[in-house]
């Protein structure tokens, strides 16, 4: 969809507008803490990584100048607004989801705090337990907002 020069040209305006943070991700200058970013190309809008796909790896765009239906680029590093090279690739959403499962999980490996379900699936019971306080804390809160409940202390 686009030829060389377009591509060249796509590269210098996300290599104008680069910001390198920590892990060595590279953010639009602009970009607010971990949001996605959209970089505007010839009237088109697209998020940074979706640039950095089509300019680097050679993500090829449908007929219609959509992502194919089913494709998405993923973050490596988890960053949604980094448009590095290194830290993207083009997957599915189901690609993702186990990239993001499996990277939450060796993080917790320290903490020797892996269940392992009758099914095989692993969970950590720290992130879990930490999971299910962020519910009750949210459903109390929401609760005490609309009885007009304050609390003392």
């Amino acid at each position: 969809m686009y030829n060389k020069e377009q591509i060249l040209d796509i590269i210098k305006l996300l290599m104008t507008r680069k910001k390198v943070i920590r892990d060595e991700c590279w953010l639009p200058q602009y970009a607010l803490h971990d949001n996605y970013c959209n970089i505007e190309f010839e009237g088109k809008s697209r998020k940074s990584s979706v640039w950095s796909a089509i300019a680097f790896l050679g993500l090829v765009l449908n007929e219609k100048g959509h992502v194919p239906k089913g494709i998405e680029v993923c973050h490596k590093c988890h960053h949604k607004a980094c448009w590095n090279p290194d830290h993207i690739y083009v997957g599915t959403r189901n690609s993702n989801r186990v990239d993001v499962r499996y990277d939450r999980l060796a993080r917790c490996l320290d903490d020797e705090h892996i269940l392992k379900s009758e099914k095989g699936k692993l969970s950590c019971y720290t992130c879990a337990e930490n999971s299910r306080q962020k519910r009750v804390s949210s459903y109390f809160t929401e609760y005490n907002k609309r009885n007009n409940i304050k609390l003392v202390g």
